[in-house]
């Protein structure tokens, strides 16, 4: 009931229901906590509708306050005057109505430009940085309030971004991938927008202050995290980045691979039950590799048995995380394993 509810706010009843019954359920546990951050989103993206919906409103008002005419005392007419007024107005065709105006347009008569978002091309008002349509924030200077930015909608980042991503086939492109780094890190992807942002600088040298950001990303602690389900994968990435780590997910053991063949962790968070290949299997071809046996390799499994623990021990993992767990208890386990400075502002 709580996959097919139409709200988050009546998927989180249903996951409460089952947590009353089982509250010791894994999957509803993760689920609760990603329809919690949706509801969040959902009511931030409300608010701000409701906000620029007044603010329009207001505008409109004061245009047209500023263009009502006020009406003249004219001096009575003679009759025959009179009679000759009444037979221009007859022969003469209607006026014209004065046409509604937009909303952009009384803004732009007012004197206030806008801008188009280059996700969702949507229309605001210059001064703000956040799209009030798709929720993404414009300035990547500070990529902590870009982690932490509430309320974006991300099938239209998303969207976006694709459309992007079709212009770089046909070749390099400053401001294509400049737009792919902004939607993926307002979607707490930062791993991948590193790899625009490093385009973008390439392209463009003089850029001081997108070479600080790209340092900046660069400079976090890399997390490969790897499990068969969207919920879990999306809780730790978005809990992780926010708390300055940059995360790359994979949802079996075979793409978990060929992430390592592209990327570096400084740690691997690993599930164990998975299909295709399992964690233990996982865990022995990165420990057997001259370049990665050293990365600490956290165990994650919904089973806290003394013989899952050997196992994963056996395979050489550094720990072991039982689910469900919080991000409290995840953000703990990073700490020791990583170091406690690794997660901090800079």
């Amino acid at each position: 009931m709580a996959a097919l509810a139409e709200t988050p706010a009546a998927a989180i009843g249903h996951l409460e229901r089952v947590l009353e019954i089982n509250p010791n359920n894994a999957q509803a546990i993760n689920a609760l906590a990603v329809q919690r951050i949706h509801a969040d989103n959902r009511i931030v993206r409300e608010a701000a509708r409701a906000a620029a919906a007044a603010e329009a409103e207001a505008a409109a008002r004061q245009n047209a306050q500023a263009t009502s005419v006020r009406p003249t005392a004219f001096a009575p007419l003679s009759p025959l005057a009179a009679l000759r007024q009444v037979s221009v107005s007859a022969a003469a065709p209607p006026p014209r109505q004065a046409e509604a105006k937009s909303p952009s347009e009384n803004f732009m008569r007012m004197g206030r430009a806008l801008w188009h978002c280059p996700l969702c091309e949507s229309e605001n008002i210059e001064g703000m940085n956040k799209c009030r349509r798709c929720g993404a924030l414009q300035d990547l200077d500070d990529p902590w309030a870009l982690a932490e930015n509430r309320g974006v909608d991300e099938a239209l980042v998303l969207k976006g971004a694709d459309k992007w991503l079709q212009r770089l086939i046909g070749g390099p492109s400053y401001e294509a991938h400049l737009n792919v780094a902004r939607a993926y890190l307002n979607l707490n992807r930062s791993a991948e927008a590193i790899q625009h942002l490093e385009r973008a600088c390439d392209m463009r040298a003089t850029d001081r202050n997108l070479r600080m950001v790209l340092e900046t990303l660069r400079s976090r602690k890399l997390v490969l995290a790897v499990d068969d389900s969207v919920t879990v994968r999306r809780l730790i990435s978005v809990s992780l980045e926010r708390k300055g780590y940059r995360v790359v997910t994979a949802e079996d053991g075979m793409q978990a691979l060929a992430k390592l063949a592209e990327h570096m962790p400084d740690l691997v968070l690993l599930d164990i039950t998975m299909p295709k290949m399992d964690g233990y299997e996982v865990c022995k071809v990165i420990k057997r590799n001259q370049l990665m046996k050293r990365v600490p390799v956290l165990m994650l499994s919904g089973k806290d048995g003394i013989f899952d623990k050997l196992k994963g021990r056996l395979a050489g993992a550094t720990d072991y995380i039982a689910k469900p767990f919080d991000v409290a208890m995840l953000l703990h386990a990073l700490d020791r394993h990583l170091g406690e400075d690794s997660q901090q502002k800079h």
